[in-house]
């Protein structure tokens, strides 16, 4: 069953890609014009230098944008180093930070295609979160998945060698811009000494 397990690993890296590219696609050919790179998207920018975030304030002020604009926020999209930040939110006394019922009411989705070495100003180590309402982002897919193999292109014969071609052909539209948020250039918090 090697010929499905090869399959399946390609289908699940053209996934991630998928998702990398309408998180952050340039708009360039071959690539689709990602959220972070859409004209009207709302950013909350966190300083030249970019800023850490110790409490729930800039998720509610992100809620709010997109109510301004009436919008849904419904959910959120982070990496997984900014969830566990959150999760260990602490208040005065040690306990858990109580979350406000904005951020509560949020979808949260982890996810390793939104990068924490973003540059931002002078930091290296910046990432961002996605937050709106997302049945505004649509994608789009013109084939699925096609996998071709060949034991003769490209000098494989000669080389013993099997050649796999996998592509699809996807495009990203976001209908309303301006009802989604990004929290931009969040920093790790400072190591206490």
């Amino acid at each position: 069953n090697i010929d499905n397990i090869v399959a399946d690993a390609i289908a699940q890296g053209l996934a991630l890609e998928l998702d990398r590219v309408g998180l952050f696609g340039s708009g360039e050919d071959p690539e689709p014009l990602g959220l972070y790179n859409t004209v009207g998207v709302q950013k909350i920018d966190l300083g030249e230098n970019g800023g850490e975030i110790k409490n729930y304030d800039i998720f509610s002020e992100a809620v709010e944008l997109v109510e301004n604009v009436n919008g849904t926020a419904n959910a959120l999209l982070w990496s997984p180093r900014t969830a566990g930040t959150i999760d260990r939110y602490k208040d005065g006394t040690g306990q858990p930070l109580v979350a406000p019922e904005s951020f509560k009411k949020l979808s949260k989705f982890s996810t390793n295609q939104i990068p924490n070495n973003m540059v931002k100003g002078t930091a290296n180590d910046a990432t961002c979160v996605f937050v709106g309402a997302w049945r505004n982002l649509f994608v789009g897919m013109r084939r699925n998945i096609v996998l071709e193999v060949s034991r003769t292109a490209a000098g494989a014969f000669e080389n013993l060698q099997v050649v796999i071609r996998a592509y699809l052909r996807a495009d990203y539209v976001v209908a309303k811009p301006e009802q989604f948020v990004i929290i931009d250039g969040i920093i790790p918090e400072a190591p206490t000494p």
